[in-house]
């Protein structure tokens, strides 16, 4: 049975994961098509990065949560969600800086596309949480009788 729901959850972080990509995809369309006049290397430098790092911070928040659902106790689901959640928060702004610091990109145009990008995939964040959730309440429900 755990295994089973192991493999589920890995269906599932493909999945999102290839909404997500299809998401940011379609966001560099916009700009490239929006900004044909005025796309340069530096506005598809802060894309890419911006890209780069909401996907490291996506996937890195399903799998963690995956875990924290897998794992047998409330401290466990703690450690993994809420720890897991600083965890990214520190590696996010952390490489953020690096950006910012070593790599000439446009910091205006950067922000701007992390953040849209940031919320973007944060609803899907939240939509894979409330459907694993609601996933393994029902197992557990249909499980007892």
């Amino acid at each position: 049975m755990q295994n089973k729901i192991i493999a589920i959850g890995k269906r599932d972080i493909v999945k999102n994961l290839f909404y997500g990509l299809t998401l940011i995809l379609i966001i560099g369309a916009i700009l490239f098509f929006a900004e044909t006049n005025f796309f340069s290397s530096e506005l598809f430098a802060s894309y890419l990065y911006a890209s780069a790092l909401n996907l490291i911070n996506y996937v890195l928040a399903l799998v963690l949560f995956a875990f924290a659902q897998n794992s047998s106790d409330n401290r466990g689901f703690l450690k993994f969600a809420l720890g897991g959640m600083i965890f990214r928060m520190f590696l996010i702004i952390f490489l953020i800086f690096l950006l910012i610091k070593f790599l000439n990109i446009q910091i205006s145009d950067f922000i701007l596309i992390f953040f849209i990008i940031y919320f973007i995939l944060l609803i899907l964040e939240i939509r894979f949480y409330l459907k694993r959730i609601k996933r393994k309440n029902t197992n557990a429900f249909s499980g007892s009788n």
